[in-house]
């Protein structure tokens, strides 16, 4: 019996040695190097190959082993397994036929169930039985703990009686398998990289030393400040069987630069370590490693960055998938069902077996890489549930088993294909990296964020067992104090691994826009440097040489009006390229803003529309425009169509003028709890003014409109508000398109005034800005289409017998409408304009202008389905968001 302990402070050497000694092992015959995880295996199998392979280590098979796979090693079950998420699905039926002391039942989601499975899972992992995990509660054990026993027994009593296998029982069939001295394990095993050792890993130790004490164990263990308690532990649990134990020195005094950025949200944390990837030498990001949270998406969101792809969409050929093919499956059905309805259309479907015909292309990358692996993991998943009838459960939910693939899919190990866009090493804090690193990039340091712990406590993270709870628990499920040594020793350990700089970030918001915290971690680092807003961009690899030449051609070609490089003068080139945009922009619906934005900037069009690339909204503490805009609208709204008869009755009697002016305050009121959710990030202090402000734009607009009917001949009534078209196909507004299929147009008109006769109509389009310009030559060039299409579409969707008579711009801050395009003949008996109005237009004057901006509006489609997204002249817009990645400059 041989256990040799190795112990030493973070940085001192022990796993080096321990690879030492497992090269001359190797020379000895088979033996097997066992870490936590599959990342730390990979790389220390790397390592081993560049350190050692030249002195003639040579590796037979499989010698560096995660724990788990080292426990498969030694049971070689061909019986189907069941899986965390299924024995989830298990623990939610389970969950609602129990009576439950703590958790009401309506609140189970799946979840909690998955979260149940975990800890049923590491309490069987750690050889915990129903049985003794009674005795273990039986001084300690709150409601909580009572709902877990009796959920725990029920569960095991049918996993007997129905025979089924989950992850937990193939600890207890290796430890069946050492004792049986079945399994050949070489002669010399190293266990490295265990902190906290698990009660799992130390009886499987033991039992090894004990049935086969012609083998030689070397545990590596850490020591140092904050977990001298929990090295204690390990080294009394092993005190009978230790044979030898070396302590190593301290290493020399030597730390890298570390420095602390704080950005404004998390996209631009990202769009930080983005760039910071992007500036390293081809040399120097091989030797970067980009360290983030077990749980954390940040890794993948650089991976869609680096790809110029669209951040919400992990993969394009499953998210289509889903969302064709979800809906088809039943609201109940069994969880073999299930699969085999969705497995059939995943063969039968076209993306799918686009991306096998790439299976064997080895430069694949980028969203398709992902898809292709995405794809055929959810193939394996549905094949490996068609078998799972008797342990499930005869029938689940459509809901559950959507929950049940979500979770499937984000447990996939598919990590090489997610992050191969990235140049560098991705690795999580909690898992450790086994080898040095020259840069470290650690973002997300935030308090409860980074790192954290990854072992949940019963059924949430901050449930606490009683007082005086038993040491395998406590080991198992740590208590806060415990929880933080180890927090704290991860964390050393990890900055420790960096040879020249660690850059650590935290994001001052989160993505809802509330306030985070730096992590404690922090403390003593110095202060925080800020960072303001990040530009991700990827040129093509040049030397100086080259990207002067290119830029003088460029220049030279806008000069004289040439276009050899297409693609630096905002026009796709590319077939394939072409090709996505004019699908695109065929199926999809136009809005009028759309093409006023390509006429004002074709560039901003491609960048916020093609692109997807959005503005940043500035914070502020007053209400936005826009914001302010939508409460006006609803006042005006509720106004003209509730209290219209009151409205007509203050026409005929202007004493009372206060009866309209109570209907507004009272009409606000209703805005302003009606939209209350627009008030949250404004100054609580300002918004007594705002009311005001409000209520007297409003007063205004409605005491104009009270005269100009009062002066009118024969007035137009409001009958129609927020009118939308275009939400479907069917009630979409057709645009003719030169030379290609009609687009489709769609719209919300503010307000449609009617004669009372019903013969004719008025576009009414509110305005809160503070200046309107005249519409008559911005119709004309091809700069505002908003008026005319709306104008068609009401003559062609919803008033099919009546006349059009045009459209008004209403400015609301000054309560006047006198821009747009309306027939001249019926100024004073409808609408009142001056007589040298730009808007009054005659009859044929106006047909005309209503077809120039139709074909203008047909013409900007075309462009935009051809790839046509050239800027216009002259230098970039200093107001622009945009203007650093604008072409003209």
């Amino acid at each position: 019996m041989s256990l040799t302990l190795v112990t030493g402070p973070i940085g001192s050497g022990k796993t080096t040695k321990l690879l030492e000694r497992f090269a001359a092992a190797l020379q000895r015959g088979k033996a097997l190097y066992i870490v936590p995880h599959e990342s730390n295996a990979r790389d220390l199998r790397r390592v081993f190959l560049e350190k050692y392979a030249s002195q003639g280590a040579a590796l037979a098979g499989e010698a560096f082993l995660s724990f788990a796979s080292f426990i498969r090693l030694l049971v070689p079950e061909s019986l189907p397994l069941l899986r965390k998420s299924q024995v989830a699905l298990r623990c939610h039926e389970l969950l609602q036929q129990q009576e439950l002391r703590h958790f009401e039942k309506t609140s189970l989601s799946f979840a909690v169930a998955h979260e149940t499975a975990s800890t049923l899972l590491t309490l069987k992992r750690n050889f915990v039985s129903p049985a003794s995990l009674h005795r273990m509660l039986e001084t300690c054990g709150g409601l909580k703990e009572f709902d877990l026993l009796n959920l725990f027994t029920c569960y095991q009593e049918e996993h007997d009686r129905r025979g089924f296998l989950d992850e937990g029982d193939l600890y207890e069939k290796a430890v069946q398998a050492i004792k049986g001295k079945k399994i050949p394990l070489g002669k010399a095993i190293f266990f490295d990289g265990f902190f906290p050792l698990s009660p799992t890993v130390e009886q499987i130790i033991t039992c090894i030393t004990t049935s086969h004490p012609d083998i030689d164990i070397t545990l590596s263990l850490p020591s140092g400040k904050g977990i001298e308690k929990l090295t204690e532990e390990v080294t009394e649990a092993f005190a009978e069987i230790t044979t030898r134990r070396e302590q190593l020195s301290p290493p020399p005094f030597s730390s890298a630069l570390i420095h602390v950025i704080k950005l404004r949200s998390p996209l631009e944390e990202a769009k930080f370590h983005m760039q910071e990837l992007m500036g390293l030498p081809g040399d120097e990001i091989r030797d970067t490693v980009l360290c983030t949270a077990v749980h954390s998406d940040f890794a993948l969101t650089l991976s869609f960055l680096a790809e110029g792809y669209p951040l919400q969409r992990l993969s394009p050929a499953l998210a289509r998938f889903f969302a064709t093919h979800f809906r088809s499956l039943p609201y109940h059905a069994s969880l073999p069902a299930f699969s085999h309805e969705l497995q059939q259309n995943l063969r039968q479907d076209a993306a799918f077996h686009h991306w096998r015909k790439h299976l064997k292309d080895e430069g694949l990358r980028g969203p398709a890489a992902r898809s292709l692996a995405l794809l055929s993991i959810l193939d394996d998943i549905l094949t490996s549930s068609l078998n799972t009838n008797e342990h499930i459960g005869p029938l689940i939910s459509r809901r559950l088993f959507i929950d049940f693939l979500h979770q499937e899919l984000r447990d996939a190990t598919a990590s090489d294909h997610l992050f191969a866009e990235l140049p560098c090493r991705v690795r999580s804090l909690e898992h450790g990296l086994p080898s040095w690193a020259t840069r470290l990039l650690i973002p997300e340091m935030c308090e409860n964020k980074t790192p954290q712990y990854s072992t949940r406590l019963f059924f949430t993270e901050q449930d606490e067992l009683g007082p005086a709870p038993n040491r395998l628990l406590a080991t198992l499920f740590p208590e806060p104090s415990r929880a933080l040594a180890i927090q704290h020793y991860q964390w050393q350990r990890m900055v420790a691994k960096a040879e020249q700089e660690v850059i650590l970030s935290f994001a001052a918001c989160d993505a809802k826009g509330k306030e985070q915290m730096p992590s404690s971690f922090l403390e003593g680092l110095g202060v925080p440097i800020f960072v303001g807003p990040q530009f991700i961009s990827t040129p093509k690899k040049q030397n100086v040489v080259e990207s002067l030449a290119t830029r003088i051609a460029i220049e030279q070609e806008r000069i004289h009006g040439s276009v050899v490089h297409p693609e630096f003068h905002g026009i796709i080139s590319n077939p394939h390229a072409k090709q996505l945009v004019r699908d695109r922009f065929s199926r999809g619906h136009f809005s009028p803003s759309r093409l006023e934005s390509y006429a004002e900037c074709p560039m901003r069009f491609f960048i916020e529309r093609v692109l997807g690339i959005e503005e940043e909204d500035e914070l502020t503490h007053e209400l936005k425009p826009n914001d302010r805009g939508t409460i006006i609208h609803t006042i005006l709204e509720d106004f003209f169509q509730k209290h219209f008869t009151r409205f007509e009755n203050v026409c005929l009697d202007p004493t009372s003028v206060s009866e309209a002016r109570n209907i507004i305050a009272s009409l606000v009121e209703a805005a302003f709890q009606k939209h209350s959710d627009l008030f949250n990030n404004t100054s609580l202090a300002l918004r007594t003014f705002q009311r005001k402000d409000i209520q007297a734009t409003v007063e205004n607009v409605v005491m104009a409109e009270l005269e100009m009917h009062r002066k009118l001949e024969n007035p137009l009534i409001p009958k129609a508000f927020e009118w939308n078209f275009g939400s479907s196909e069917d009630s979409a507004f057709r645009l003719p398109v030169p030379d290609d299929v009609p687009a489709l147009i769609q719209g919300r008109v503010d307000r449609i005034d009617v004669s009372k006769d019903g013969s004719s109509f008025l576009i009414i389009d509110y305005k809160t800005g503070r200046t309107i310009e005249s519409l008559r030559n911005k119709i004309k060039n091809g700069e505002h289409f908003q008026i005319p299409l709306y104008t068609e579409a009401v003559r062609s969707l919803l008033l099919k017998n009546a006349t059009p008579l045009g459209g008004l711009l209403y400015s609301v801050m000054v309560a006047e409408k006198k821009h747009g395009f309306v027939k001249k003949s019926l100024n004073g008996i409808h609408y009142e304009l001056g007589n040298r109005s730009h808007s009054l237009l005659d009859e044929d004057q106006w047909e005309e202008l209503s077809q120039t901006s139709m074909q203008k509006a047909g013409e900007i489609i075309a462009l935009i389905r051809h790839g046509q997204f050239a800027p216009k002249e002259g230098k970039a817009c200093q107001h622009c968001h945009f203007k650093n990645i604008c072409r003209k400059e």
